[in-house]
């Protein structure tokens, strides 16, 4: 059974991609721990390496272009919709792990009542047989085979106005699911690309190695706190590149 669960998640990681490349009018739709540098040449480097990640993780998108950011900008409410008790208690720690890297920015995610259907963040635990039709009530189209997936809608000023998740909880169990969930909640806060650069990060993926982060590293944190510390909805890559330079070094997270 965990050979198949593994070649599941690769099947996760491997179409879990297409979520983030889909825009719509008038909304937009989308769905290694390192040393320390030693030498000012090393310092150099890591900053270049940590930059390509901020970019990639921020601003990519592995299918189609993406090249704006995207992000709330008020406390988006969390529900979640058919969960048992072990599926809530997973969701409220996620979030709290998330709420952590948001100190001090202006948005924090606020869990509701469950199965609350005016809630910002809609966080479905069903069958990966029903993932299909309750995309399809959502208004977006699931992606066969996904076991895990975020559809983020945004508006024209690049704000996200409306995310879900969806998780295929007769497939994941344990530590994949509680990955699964961290994964599609971190990139609902609108952080939508993968990256093989840090090998704890909840974003990592290579050759079909989808990592199993269960908590986010120091380079997410850090990542989550300078996105919406210092970048605003709409942002390229010179507004990323200037605030990088300016505010990186300088955002601290413990």
């Amino acid at each position: 059974m965990e050979g198949n669960l593994k070649h599941n998640l690769r099947i996760h990681q491997a179409l879990n991609n297409l979520k983030k490349l889909t825009s719509v009018l008038p909304l937009g739709l989308l769905v290694l721990g390192c040393s320390s540098p030693r030498n000012p040449a090393e310092t150099h480097q890591m900053i270049s390496v940590e930059h390509q990640f901020a970019e990639e993780v921020l601003l990519g998108a592995e299918y189609g272009t993406k090249t704006n950011s995207v992000r709330w900008v008020s406390a988006p409410t969390v529900s979640a919709f058919y969960a048992n008790d072990e599926e809530r208690l997973i969701l409220s720690e996620t979030l709290s792990q998330i709420n952590e890297a948001l100190t001090g920015t202006n948005v924090q995610m606020v869990e509701g009542a469950p199965n609350d259907r005016q809630s910002s963040i809609r966080v479905y635990f069903a069958p990966l047989a029903e993932l299909d039709s309750i995309a399809q009530s959502e208004g977006f189209r699931y992606i066969t085979g996904n076991l895990g997936l975020v559809w983020n809608f945004w508006n024209p000023s690049h704000e996200i106005v409306r995310s879900v998740v969806l998780i295929a909880k007769d497939k994941l169990k344990g530590q994949m699911l509680k990955h699964i969930v961290l994964e599609e909640l971190t990139q609902s806060l609108g952080l939508m690309d993968d990256s093989a650069l840090f090998q704890d990060s909840v974003f990592y993926s290579s050759e079909g190695d989808g990592g199993g982060a269960t908590r986010l590293s120091i380079q997410d944190r850090k990542l989550i706190r300078f996105f919406y510390s210092h970048l605003r909805p709409g942002d390229g890559p010179n507004e990323l590149f200037d605030a990088f330079s300016g505010y990186w070094n300088d955002t601290v997270v413990e």
